[in-house]
């Protein structure tokens, strides 16, 4: 085998467009880019997106993805007078207010938290109340019924800093 045998492999150039070479050429006056208008213009660049003035698709479609409202605090509220269901000296939680179906709580809320108001009477005595608040009014209507109060505190996440300490 020779050097002269030896022949450039097939690769395709696609030869450019020679615009704004006269009139003759076919791309000459306008360049191909027609007549007038923001497209004709130099240093135009239109986003792909663009639709001509239309709502572009992507804010049409509906959107997917990550949500963060499962990621925040679930707050369930109940009123004095809900507590009725439960018997005396029984212990009230929100596992046990969800268990009687006083609230439905979604499995994917794991920290749903439970609030206490004081709208309507309260007739149960000796309950065990566990929760995160207790309103003013509903802690002397459960005072007056001679239950325990128990306020659970809200245990925060502490984020660990990213920076490096300097030794």
């Amino acid at each position: 085998m020779n050097l002269f045998e030896i022949k450039k492999a097939p690769i395709p150039h696609k030869v450019s467009k020679r615009l704004g070479r006269g009139s003759g050429s076919g791309k000459g006056t306008s360049c191909g880019r027609g007549l007038r208008g923001q497209r004709k213009r130099q240093g135009n660049t239109d986003l792909v997106v663009f639709e001509g003035g239309t709502m572009p698709l992507f804010r049409r479609l509906p959107k997917r993805g990550f949500q963060h409202d499962r990621f925040d605090d679930l707050w369930v509220p109940i009123n004095v007078e809900q507590l009725n269901v439960f018997k005396e000296g029984e212990e009230v939680n929100l596992e046990s207010i969800v268990k009687n179906g006083i609230v439905k709580v979604p499995k994917s809320k794991k920290n749903a938290r439970l609030k206490i108001l004081g709208k309507g009477e309260l007739t149960v005595q000796n309950l065990k109340v566990k929760a995160y608040k207790i309103s003013a009014k509903a802690k002397e209507q459960l005072e007056k019924a001679k239950a325990t109060l128990e306020t659970l505190k809200i245990m925060k996440k502490v984020k660990k800093s990213r920076r490096r300490k300097s030794s």
